[in-house]
C-alpha cells in the first residue's frame, strides 16, 4: 500500500536526496498498526495512536529514558515500523532503537530511503536478526521489498555476519547486475527451498529455526563476540556501511 513519507523526513538539509514523495509498505502489517478504524469507540483511531500515548506518558514520568521497540517475526515486523513512524515524532526522544527477530521485509526502495534518512540523522538505529535457514526473513519474495538497519545474521554453525542494508543492498546490485526481479523472486523461493532440504524436509526443525529458541542458541553461541561490539560504532565503521553512509549516532 502507498503511504506519504512523513514530513520529519523531508524537513531536513539533505532533503535533496529523497526522489521520493510516497513509500509503500506491507499492506497487511500498515494497516494492523496505522489503519484500523473500526476497533469500536473504546480506542483510539489506529493502534499506533494508542501506542504512542503509552510511550508519551512513559516518557513524560522517567524524561531520561530512550524508546526501544523489538519484536518477532510478524512482531518484528511491526515493531520496525512503529519505531520508523515514532522516530519522526519530536516529542520522543532520539535516538530510538528497534531491534526485530525473525522479521518479515516491511518496505520498498523509498522506505528503506527515508528510514536510512532518520539513521543518518542519528534518530533511529535497527538491528534486524535473522537466522540462517529461517525461510521467514525472506519473505514476501518480491525484489521491491528492502531490507533495512543493520543485519546481524547469525550462522547455523558458530559465527555470524554483520552488514548495514546501506552496503548489503549495494553489494547485492553489484552481484545481480543491478537487475532481474524475476531473478529475484526466483533466489528467494530457491533459498527457502534450500533450507527446507537442510532440515531433512522435517517440517517441525524447518520451522523450528525461526522459532526464539533457535535465535537465542544462536546469540548465546555469539555472546563473546556481540558483546564486544557496539552498535552506533557499527553504525560509524565502513567495516559495516557502505562508503557514502554517514550517521550522527
Amino acid at each position: 500500500v502507498q503511504a506519504p513519507i512523513p514530513k520529519a523526513v523531508c524537513h531536513d538539509d539533505n532533503q535533496n536526496e529523497m526522489k521520493f514523495t510516497n513509500l509503500r509498505v506491507h499492506r497487511g502489517i500498515y494497516e494492523y498498526l496505522l489503519h484500523n478504524s473500526e476497533r469500536g469507540p473504546d480506542y483510539p483511531r489506529e493502534r499506533y495512536e494508542e501506542i504512542l500515548g503509552h510511550i508519551l506518558k512513559c516518557l513524560k514520568e522517567y524524561p531520561d529514558y530512550k524508546v526501544f521497540v523489538t519484536g518477532h517475526s510478524l512482531g518484528g515486523a511491526l515493531s520496525s515500523l512503529l519505531a520508523f513512524y515514532v522516530a519522526c515524532d519530536d516529542r520522543i526522544p532520539k535516538p530510538v532503537t528497534s531491534v526485530s527477530i525473525g522479521s518479515l521485509l516491511v518496505g520498498d526502495v523509498a522506505f528503506q530511503k527515508a528510514f536510512e534518512q532518520l539513521e543518518q540523522r542519528g534518530w533511529i538505529r535497527h538491528l534486524r536478526i535473522t537466522n540462517e535457514h529461517d525461510p521467514v526473513p525472506n519473505l514476501p519474495p518480491f525484489t521491491w521489498y528492502k531490507a533495512v538497519g543493520m543485519h546481524l545474521h547469525l550462522r547455523h554453525g558458530h559465527g555470524f555476519e554483520l552488514c548495514h542494508a546501506s552496503r548489503e543492498t549495494r553489494s547485492e546490485m553489484i552481484a545481480s547486475g543491478g537487475g532481474g526481479g524475476g531473478r529475484g523472486i526466483l533466489d528467494t523461493l530457491q533459498r527457502i527451498l534450500r533450507s527446507y532440504h537442510i532440515s531433512g524436509r522435517d517440517l517441525d526443525r524447518f520451522l523450528g529455526w525461526h522459532m526464539l529458541p533457535a535465535y537465542l542458541r544462536r546469540l548465546e553461541r555469539n555472546k563473546v563476540a556481540l558483546q564486544a561490539l557496539s552498535l552506533n560504532e557499527c553504525y560509524r565503521s565502513t567495516d559495516y556501511v557502505s562508503d557514502n553512509f554517514t550517521t550522527k549516532l
